[in-house]
């Protein structure tokens, strides 16, 4: 039986080792078009509510827009073909709302505005927009030409009946209910809609605009929330982007196949230059980790996100490629790249309880981030491929530039702990207090991560404090930190484009259960700046707040910062694409589906050369910074 089992995996290896790049058919793009609507307004709808000479008049009306931003396509683009990618599962649903709300929702619904790449809002469905003075009324105009896939207008009351389901509690969403449920919506005309609201906050005004993704009235209308449910599980509702499920090609639990729309309403608008340029987007569900790197090899995927430092220095080495690689990596069919842009990165470390002992004292806190050697951690375990972080919000706008790093400096560390009354000794060397109490805490880790915890307990104990690491699944430690039934826990959150201080850091979430407030920090300022962040409709205000903020709750000690590279990420690909200059868009990681395109020339090349062994391709430089981000070290 084993030796059968070894034969087959040695067919396994030896098969995926065989590249299978071939020729990609031009995929077609798909028209859903039931009706032929001419461009513009209705005649019949006065230039005041948004028809016939609006944009002539708006200014005087107080509405604004913005046709002047930078965007992340490239002019050189070209349309066409099939880019093949892989993803972790299956969509749950193919519904952007409601209980198990999944899909791919940005490509095929669109919002009344978007963000540019400094956070300003430019038009989406809605060309115009206006605030009103005491902050609580906001109007918007709809797009003349916007149109659904059908053809048919988009018009007031597809935003109207889309707010109408997002606020209804039969489809399950509690947060949805919650996010919209401030709104109160009123149709002034087919083009102008009013949205109000009792409170006060830029983020009213942002989850209303870009987060509210429309949906056509014409088929809400004719179902209620439950049969909305039902009926598009797996059906998709028609929408207004780009593109469309290929219902036949996909294959649930399988594969999905988005298909490029041939008459996409805004495929001319200022936000969509050299966007959204394959015509067929294909995703196959890979379950296993490792299967989608052998899959990558045998080029059944053109693209591979290199996630771990050992794959990236030794798999991906161009001198000496690891298995599957030789002779592709090597000759320039497969490119690595490391690319720098603005994407906020997420946050790494252990957060402590500062409500009990012993975190309740500086001092301590301060002596456990001297014993984290990170240095020796990214030098062992990360190849040196990380770096040091020391900001709530790295990466990004939002980090301040003064929080200088803090060093591994057991010396220093012992003093602090024998300042803070932990000066006694036992017999085994642990310290203890004045009141008999010894130094011995419990952490609760992810297991993949114990390799680096492990280190980290070796330090606290030749401190004198015995560290016990415990093995916990997400749920689990969400549970713990959710109840405050810990001292120290590790911690990891996404980058925010659009952060949230209020809840990590405002003193009112301290003291009570199931709020982010992990650690119960509590300080004046931060409160004082996040009620001021919160009314501040200026985003280089927000960003000063964000970064005071951010200095402030260093300072407390009341995190202990990991480690993450500066790069925004590590892929690799196979040399048949064009990109722009930046490879990732401005602010995002990735964008790929987004930005990239098939580039002929090297696609027939690339199918040569995977035939000849004498053939090889040029291979581009590794590093990407083309925004000059690189250069900023983590705060």
């Amino acid at each position: 039986m084993k030796l059968f089992f070894y034969c087959m995996m040695i067919l396994f290896l030896f098969s995926c080792s065989k590249n299978k790049i071939e020729q990609s058919p031009d995929a077609e793009m798909i028209s859903l078009k039931k009706y032929d609507v001419e461009k513009g307004a209705v005649s019949i709808v006065s230039p005041e509510l948004g028809g016939p000479g609006f944009e002539e008049i708006s200014e005087e009306l107080g509405y604004i827009t913005n046709n002047d931003f930078e965007y992340d396509g490239s002019e050189k683009a070209v349309k066409g073909g099939r880019i093949n990618l892989s993803t972790s599962s299956f969509p749950v649903s193919y519904r952007i709302y409601g209980k198990n709300a999944g899909g791919y929702g940005s490509s095929i619904y669109e919002s009344l505005l978007y963000l540019d790449r400094y956070y300003n809002y430019i038009p989406g469905i809605a060309s115009h927009w206006k605030i009103s003075d005491d902050k609580k009324s906001f109007y918007f105009r709809i797009n003349p030409d916007a149109r659904w896939s059908d053809g048919s207008r988009i018009t007031t009351e597809d935003i109207v009946s889309t707010h109408h389901l997002v606020t209804d509690e039969e489809i399950l969403a509690p947060y949805t209910n919650q996010l919209f449920n401030e709104f109160r919506l009123s149709k002034i005309s087919d083009y102008i809609v009013k949205v109000e609201t009792d409170s006060i906050s830029f983020r009213s005004f942002l989850n209303f605009s870009t987060g509210l993704s429309i949906l056509p009235a014409e088929y809400l209308n004719k179902t209620d929330a439950k049969g909305y449910l039902e009926k598009y599980q797996y059906r998709e509702i028609p929408g207004s982007g780009p593109y469309t499920i290929d219902q036949e090609k996909s294959i649930k639990g399988k594969r999905i196949v988005l298909r490029k729309r041939s008459d996409y309403w805004a495929e001319k608008e200022r936000r969509n230059i050299g966007r959204y340029n394959f015509y067929e987007i294909n995703m196959d569900v890979v379950l296993d980790k490792s299967m989608v790197l052998e899959k990558f090899k045998k080029g059944d995927l053109d693209y591979y996100y290199i996630d771990e430092s050992l794959h990236w220095v030794k798999t991906f080495d161009l001198k000496n490629p690891g298995p599957g690689l030789e002779g592709v990596l090597d000759r320039g069919l497969i490119q690595k790249r490391k690319i720098y842009n603005f994407s906020p990165h997420g946050r790494d470390g252990i957060v402590l309880n500062m409500r009990k002992k012993p975190f309740d004292n500086i001092d301590v806190r301060k002596a456990f981030a001297m014993l984290y050697n990170r240095d020796a951690i990214i030098d062992k375990l990360e190849l040196n491929e990380k770096e040091k972080m020391s900001s709530h919000f790295p990466g990004g706008v939002y980090e301040s530039k003064s929080n200088e790093p803090v060093e591994y400096n057991p010396d220093y560390a012992n003093f602090l702990l024998d300042k803070a009354g932990w000066n006694f000794r036992t017999e085994e060397g642990l310290r203890k207090n004045g009141n008999g109490e010894v130094f011995e805490l419990v952490m609760h880790i992810d297991p993949n991560r114990e390799k680096y915890f492990t280190l980290y307990q070796e330090d606290l104990r030749n401190a004198g404090i015995k560290l016990n690491l415990i093995h916990a699944d997400w749920p689990t430690r969400q549970k713990l930190l959710d109840e405050r039934r810990f001292s120290m826990n590790q911690i990891g959150y996404w980058g925010e484009h659009v952060p949230s201080p209020d809840y990590y850091f405002h003193s009112k979430y301290a003291d009570i259960d199931n709020s982010s407030n992990l650690s119960g920090i509590k300080n004046n300022r931060i409160d004082e700046l996040c009620d001021k962040y919160e009314k501040c409709f200026d985003q280089a205000q927000r960003e000063r707040m964000i970064q005071e903020i951010d200095s402030i709750a260093f300072e407390t000690g009341h995190v202990i910062f990991g480690f993450d590279g500066r790069y925004t990420g590590r892929i690799a690909y196979w040399n048949k694409f064009g990109m722009p200059e930046g490879v990732y868009k401005y602010n995002s990681e990735g964008g790929i589906i987004d930005i990239w395109w098939i580039d002929k020339d090297k696609e027939n090349l690339l199918y040569k050369a995977v035939n000849d062994k004498s053939i090889s391709m040029p291979i581009g430089s590794t590093e990407v910074d083309y925004y000059g981000s690189g250069s900023r070290k983590f705060r």
